[in-house]
């Protein structure tokens, strides 16, 4: 009974530990606030985000994955995508930057050599069924983590926000590879949706 007692009172003790690091990390990286921003005269945008290599497709179980029937397809796509120069990452940048500038959350937004800079990893990108939609139509998918670094390297603020396949239009692949500005159109859709969530962790006045 005694040894039970023990081993108890230092899991508890494992576990209070374990809580408060949690606390502590989440809290590091939940809201860029305003007495944060105020220090900052001006910022710059990245121009380059980390961005996987090729577009990937995700089954209704968020594994990714592929299936015979759409793994021909996507490689269409793909190539699509290349040859029109859709590029998701520059997407991500354009429309950061158009918020950006729109709700001013800072004096100034600079090319080069802000106090402080926003970079941006993408960490998956592609198209994926509608959840409960009876069509074989294909909406976009996006996850993309910012960043706010001073010069110095100092992270000031990071937060991740992403985009499901109900909240962009959706296609028939056989669509996109004929029609290249509608594959252009839902990413940029998605884009927007995620820009605006993680605007969401900026303190405005």
């Amino acid at each position: 009974m005694r040894i039970r007692k023990i081993i108890s009172a230092k899991t508890l003790q494992i576990i209070l530990v374990l809580s408060a690091i949690v606390v502590v990390c989440g809290c590091a990286s939940s809201r860029l606030t305003k007495r944060a921003r105020a220090r900052i005269d001006s910022v710059t945008i990245s121009p380059n985000p980390s961005v996987p290599s090729q577009m990937e497709y995700f089954q209704d179980d968020l594994t990714p994955g592929s299936s015979s029937g759409l793994l021909g397809a996507l490689m269409a796509v793909n190539g699509v995508m290349r040859t029109n120069n859709i590029n998701v990452g520059r997407i991500i940048v354009d429309e950061f930057r158009e918020q950006l500038a729109a709700k001013q959350v800072f004096p100034s937004i600079v090319k080069y050599g802000g106090e402080a800079e926003f970079s941006f990893k993408i960490h998956f990108y592609g198209l994926r069924f509608r959840p409960f939609a009876k069509d074989e139509h294909l909406g976009a998918v996006l996850k993309v983590t910012v960043y706010l670094r001073k010069a110095n390297g100092k992270l000031l603020w990071k937060a991740s926000a992403d985009c499901s396949p109900d909240r962009t239009d959706a296609y028939l692949w056989r669509t996109y590879v004929m029609e290249p500005e509608r594959l252009r159109m839902v990413f940029q859709q998605a884009a927007r949706v995620v820009v605006s969530d993680l605007f969401n962790d900026i303190e405005t006045d």
